[in-house]
Formats: C-alpha cells, sequence, structure tokens
C-alpha cells in the first residue's frame, strides 16, 4: 500500500500548540501515516502582504504551502480546515501534481457573502473583527472564539488558553489572513477547472 504523507492546514487564529485538541485531526495519525500539521500563519515567513488575492495568481499563502508539500516524494493528503482550506484549495487547482486527495473542513471557495453567493457569513463579520483588530487584539480574538462556538459556550479556562496559544502570532499576521478571507473568492477559478475535468473524463 502507498503511503502518503497528510498535511493539515489549520485555518485563521488557529496554531498547532492546539492540535492535541482537535480530535477530528488526531485521528488522521493511523497506520503508521505521517501528519504534518501547519498553520496559515506558519507559512508565510514575512507576513506583509500575504493577505492580498488575485484570482489570476495564486496567494502567497498558496505558494508556500505549494513549496512544503513539492518535496515529497508521493503527492499528498491535504486536510484544511476553515482558511487553511481555502488555501489547501487554492494550492491544489495551481498544483495538482502534488495532491493526491483534497479534504475540506467548514471551508468555501469563498468565505464572505457575495452577489448571488450565501454560502459564507455576512462581509460585516469579517470586516467587525478588522476593526477591532486594530482596537483591542484580545478582544478580536474572544469575539472570534465566540463565533465559532456558536451555539454552544467556551468551555471554561478555554479563552485563556486559547489567547496564549496564539501569543507568537503577530497582529500583522492576523490582519493578512483577514483581509485574506474578505477578498479571497475563488469561485470561478473552481468552475472553470470542474468544467475542464469534466471533458476529459468524458
Amino acid at each position: 500500500v502507498l503511503m502518503r504523507e497528510c498535511f493539515v492546514v489549520l485555518g485563521w487564529a488557529q496554531v498547532r500548540r492546539l492540535f492535541p485538541q482537535l480530535s477530528c485531526v488526531n485521528s488522521l495519525a493511523v497506520n503508521g501515516q505521517g501528519v504534518n500539521v501547519v498553520s496559515v500563519h506558519d507559512l508565510v515567513a514575512e507576513p506583509a502582504g500575504s493577505g492580498s488575492f488575485n484570482a489570476n495568481q495564486p496567494s502567497l499563502y498558496a505558494q508556500c504551502l505549494a513549496e512544503r508539500i513539492k518535496t515529497e516524494k508521493n503527492p499528498v493528503r491535504l486536510v484544511g480546515w476553515s482558511m487553511g482550506g481555502m488555501v489547501a484549495l487554492e494550492c491544489a487547482i495551481w498544483w495538482p501534481q502534488y495532491v493526491s486527495e483534497l479534504i475540506l473542513v467548514s471551508s468555501t471557495a469563498s468565505f464572505v457573502n457575495r452577489d448571488g453567493y450565501q454560502a459564507g457569513v455576512e462581509p460585516s463579520v469579517v470586516r467587525g473583527l478588522q476593526e477591532t483588530m486594530k482596537e483591542s487584539r484580545e478582544a478580536a480574538l474572544k469575539k472570534f472564539c465566540m463565533l465559532v462556538a456558536l451555539p454552544t459556550r467556551l468551555q471554561r479556562g478555554y479563552l485563556s488558553e486559547y489567547l496564549d496559544a496564539l501569543r507568537d502570532v503577530s497582529d500583522e499576521q492576523l490582519l493578512d489572513g483577514l483581509q485574506y478571507l474578505a477578498d479571497c473568492d475563488m469561485r470561478e477559478i473552481v468552475a472553470t477547472r470542474l468544467r475542464s475535468a469534466e471533458r476529459f473524463s468524458v
């Protein structure tokens, strides 16, 4: 049986220190399969401008992810959560030769709702996080945690642990990630690639 490396790409404001608490990710470490966990914030060494998105070229996040996986002997399994799924999807679109399987968890081709598209969140949610980040990092991260946890409540003590886990992620990295979430729209390129795949499979 050909064993393939699995790369799990965590989303905005999520880091590897929280990995042991993610049972859905831990369950992938079976049959000796290598599991590599990376946050979108780990991908880009110099975050300035990494949040910019242009549908005609891969984002800096996707480029850096491709650099990581292309060194593997065989194409890898990519598992992306939220923004991590968007970056994984980008990577699979631009470098399909490096990806054997793509699994998206709570992810979409566009994070925010747009004209004729209601599968995301309201743009005001992302704008609100951006504005809050500029005033108070802690308040923004608390707000994000509460949004993710809905409709349940956060476990006692989790918020402090979460904020501590993110201490090495800079404000600039967080703001760049929010800009990516606000701007990224891969609907057209995904549709184009799917139509091409259908033509070749007939």
